[in-house]
């Protein structure tokens, strides 16, 4: 056989048997990032409570909605508008601040 072709096959092997473990490894653990503290453990009871069925939570998937947040935060979809805004207040605070600037 061809040499290339055999160095194919192993590469094509060692990126599918890295991408299975990378997904066992996440499959452990579904906040990977997250630290162990209160808030990952009261994340976890709650979505463990909702999805087993026969537990007086039990949420079906029909009536499942999830959000996501970036981090965490309360921050919005469109940040520019809020930015924006947040800077023009800056501005105006920081020009009353400064005597006479404001009345010129």
């Amino acid at each position: 056989m061809n040499s290339t072709w055999i160095q194919t096959v192993r590469t094509t092997a060692l990126v599918g048997l890295l991408a299975l473990v990378s997904t066992i490894v996440r499959a452990a653990d579904p906040l990977p990032s997250w630290n162990d503290g209160p808030a990952k453990q009261s994340i976890m009871a709650f979505v463990e409570k909702v999805t087993t069925a026969g537990s007086p939570d039990f949420v079906p998937v029909e009536q499942r909605i999830a959000t996501f947040d970036n981090d965490g935060t309360l921050w919005c979809e469109k940040p520019v508008p809020v930015q924006l805004f947040f800077y023009s207040r800056s501005c105006e605070d920081s020009r009353s601040a400064v005597s006479g600037v404001g009345s010129q």
